[in-house]
């Protein structure tokens, strides 16, 4: 990925989150949002359920708390 956030993901962490797009760094993890496990969990099953249902991540590609954005964008393309 070219470090680049997916608008999906930058969508359902502001409507989670209410983090503001504009503070959604392509290089940051969720932890450095203030994310915690907890809201990775909630952040996969959000994913699973409303961007990508017909093909939902994997325990290979789940969302982990230190995972930057621009990874996580990556393990989505592969399932959009």
């Amino acid at each position: 990925m070219d470090g680049t956030i997916n608008p999906k993901l930058t969508d359902a962490i502001t409507e989670l989150y209410q983090i503001p797009a504009s503070e959604q760094r392509p290089d940051a993890t969720l932890k450095e949002l203030g994310l915690d496990s907890l809201a990775a969990v909630e952040l996969n099953e959000y994913i699973n359920t409303n961007i990508s249902p017909q093909n939902p991540l994997t325990d290979d590609d789940e969302i982990r708390q230190e995972m930057t954005l621009t990874e996580i964008s990556a393990a989505l393309a592969q399932h959009l």
